[in-house]
């Protein structure tokens, strides 16, 4: 089977303007106070982690597409956010 191969075009989807409006929902109803360290799978390019990192949290990120790992990185370190990005397949990631 030939696996997609995923490009950064996705940054200029209709929806990624909603992010903002996403992360209130997700702090809302989730009842987050900004001290919980954040697991974000299947991150893409990182909108939501960055996003949530810019609000305070500590954020872990995997994506399996190494363009967007690169791509969240890069906006990460311009920002100094609080962030951690590792490409790799989910179904195979361990966390300590």
């Amino acid at each position: 089977m030939k696996k997609k191969i995923w490009s950064l075009d996705i940054q200029d989807m209709s929806w990624v303007e909603h992010t903002k409006d996403e992360i209130n929902f997700i702090i809302d109803i989730m009842d987050l106070s900004g001290t919980e360290r954040i697991l974000d799978l299947a991150c893409g390019f990182g909108r939501h982690a960055i996003e949530l990192s810019r609000r305070g949290f500590s954020v872990v990120g995997v994506d399996i597409t190494l363009d967007y790992i690169k791509e969240a990185m890069r906006i990460s370190s311009l920002e100094k956010l609080n962030t951690e990005f590792i490409c790799a397949d989910l179904r195979n990631v361990s966390l300590n």
